[in-house]
């Protein structure tokens, strides 16, 4: 197919009709030579992988692979180095077997930005994550440690494990780690920013150390998925939080249907739009750095509620 409008005006046309429509990619590669050169690292630069049982609200600008594509493309050596060469962000669903976890990461070697669910109770997951070039990281905390044993040594178990951890942002799903677990927060040599989901009188303690002994963390986000939760949290906070909300760097997040729209948003920044929350909670914790609020709750922006 020859060109009709000037190159650089027919690739913009292109890379923007797969932005907005991301499952038009596989069919615009078979357009011309040219466009696939323009649209295939786009197609391999994010993998998001597609559970039996999740819904989306809009199909159209989501593109999830099912596990029997994951398996075509893991079987073609082309499309294993295609993957090698351009993916950037991977995505798992919230529960996925062993042997993809395994198969995949192993390949994927260039991953900067991963999200995933709970792990199996049999997999050993840290020695992967390693490899790595991470940026960001979302991911259960106990899925790391679930196949160590604790004992009297547990904080030194923590601080090795996480020591060769290199994400600037992570994010911790399940919300819910140990009294050891903090350990390894403060010797991970990049954690700029953290969050958390849910918050007990035990974990303020936990952040607030987090706070005082993570010395390059500039942002630590506890999200909140109900409007119930988050009044609570707000009422425990306001009596015995004072140390952590005191701190600029803290913001409390109500994220509504956390479940159901999460990785759509993350989908959508991945793919170079949407909503990041991260960039949300910079901005608040700027304006709390400046001095123009002294507010620690994120109030009502696109998709994140919060209370008057």
């Amino acid at each position: 197919m020859d060109p009709i409008f000037p190159t650089e005006l027919e690739r913009e046309i292109f890379e923007l009709t797969a932005f907005l429509r991301p499952r038009w990619m596989s069919t615009l590669i078979l357009v011309a030579q040219r466009v696939r050169t323009w649209i295939e690292p786009l197609l391999y630069r994010v993998l998001a992988i597609q559970g039996s049982r999740e819904r989306r609200r809009d199909p159209g600008t989501t593109f999830r692979l099912s596990f029997a594509s994951v398996d075509k493309i893991l079987q073609s050596r082309l499309a294993v180095l295609r993957l090698r060469a351009n993916l950037r962000h991977l995505r798992f669903p919230a529960y996925c077997p062993t042997d993809y976890l395994l198969q995949i990461l192993t390949v994927c070697e260039t991953v900067e930005d991963l999200v995933m669910g709970p792990t199996p109770e049999d997999m050993i997951i840290l020695p992967l994550l390693y490899n790595l070039p991470l940026q960001r990281l979302t991911i259960c905390w106990q899925s790391l440690f679930r196949a160590y044993a604790f004992d009297s040594e547990s904080d030194q178990i923590v601080r090795m494990a996480c020591a060769s951890l290199l994400p600037t942002h992570l994010e911790i799903r399940d919300g819910g780690f140990s009294c050891t677990g903090w350990a390894g927060l403060a010797v991970m040599p990049r954690l700029t920013h953290l969050c958390v989901h849910g918050l007990s009188g035990l974990m303020v303690q936990i952040l607030c150390t987090a706070l005082q002994d993570c010395k390059a963390l500039q942002a630590l986000v506890v999200s909140l998925e109900s409007r119930p939760h988050f009044a609570s949290v707000r009422v425990m906070l306001d009596a015995d939080g004072g140390a952590l909300t005191a701190d600029p760097r803290f913001i409390l997040l109500l994220w509504a249907q956390y479940d159901s729209e999460y990785d759509d948003d993350w989908e959508a920044c991945a793919r170079g739009g949407g909503v990041d929350f991260w960039a949300v909670a910079d901005r608040h914790i700027a304006r709390r750095r400046s001095g123009e609020t002294k507010d620690y709750i994120r109030r009502s922006d696109f998709g994140y509620v919060g209370f008057t």
